[in-house]
């Protein structure tokens, strides 16, 4: 049994760093929301709201080096909505450093400082509980990485708010059905640490919308 047992535990991390296994999970949350095309009938919204990510605060190196991937993914889809409304206040909801870099890059690329606000909140939940004090009765715009917004949606729509979903940072892609890739050099189907890195990404996300729906249904 417990030959067994470091047999699994051996085998784990060749699973995860499977790069078709990790794309299947990546599906499973990416395909949820497709990408934010078409402005046509969003004249009326007036916030776009973009969570933070990891960010690191070295002053050693430019700002540029400390914002993370994931935070400069999901700052530039708020800033393409932004150039079709442009109207919009984008509202930054996270981290302090999170905030100050995203909003830096957002003064770069030309969004006035009265058109970018703050809300300080130490995590998904704790955002959508800010934003039901500020938009509730309103639709908005809810801009995060695809892997992240299923349960960023989950977290809202408990608040009774009207979020738009518009994900960024897509690490496998939109698309209707998952395939087996095929076709693909031999060296694809190698297990690597990138993919098991990703992997638990993934599944981080699959368990944190198991808690945030147990933790609605004991509340």
């Amino acid at each position: 049994m417990q030959a067994s047992c470091s047999g699994c535990r051996n085998c784990l991390p060749v699973f995860l760093g499977f790069r078709p296994f990790l794309n299947f999970l990546l599906y499973g949350l990416e395909k949820q929301y497709p990408p934010l095309a078409g402005f046509e009938n969003l004249s009326k919204i007036k916030h776009i709201v973009v969570l933070t990510a990891w960010d690191s605060d070295n002053p050693t190196v430019p700002y540029t080096s400390n914002i993370g991937c994931r935070s400069s993914f999901r700052i530039l889809e708020a800033h393409r909505i932004y150039m079709h409304l442009p109207n919009c206040k984008i509202i930054i909801s996270g981290g302090k450093i999170g905030f100050q870099l995203m909003s830096r890059l957002l003064l770069l690329l030309g969004v006035p400082q009265n058109n970018i606000i703050f809300d300080c909140a130490k995590n998904t939940m704790a955002s959508a509980a800010n934003m039901k004090k500020i938009l509730m009765g309103q639709r908005f715009i809810l801009v995060t990485s695809a892997i992240h917004m299923p349960r960023s949606m989950n977290s809202f729509k408990k608040q009774k708010l009207d979020p738009i979903a518009a994900p960024a940072d897509f690490s496998y892609g939109y698309y209707k059905s998952f395939h087996f890739p095929v076709n693909r050099p031999l060296i694809y189907y190698f297990p690597n640490a990138k993919s098991v890195m990703n992997s638990n990404l993934a599944l981080y996300e699959y368990l944190g919308l198991c808690w945030y729906n147990l933790k609605t249904l004991f509340n």
